[in-house]
């Protein structure tokens, strides 16, 4: 997994308030807010590099952290 490069696509991205990339579980959390990019936006963002994400099942659609929504993409 290049974290590297996972920071440097979503680190920028308006509406993204953070990232953490774990790097043992090939998992990345990403908490935004949901008005300024959706999910699958995020997801895209990603691929658009070659680095096959998908949302996982435990991804929320609404308000996982006060002021925003958590995600994780693996």
């Amino acid at each position: 997994m290049e974290s590297r490069l996972i920071h440097r696509i979503l680190d920028n991205v308006p509406g993204v308030l953070s990232v953490e990339v774990m790097v043992v579980t090939k998992t990345v959390a990403v908490h935004h807010q949901p008005a300024a990019i959706s999910p699958a936006a995020l997801v895209a963002a990603l691929n658009s590099a070659g680095l096959q994400a998908s949302l996982n099942k435990h991804s929320t659609s609404g308000g996982a952290e006060p002021g925003s929504e958590g995600n994780r993409a693996g």
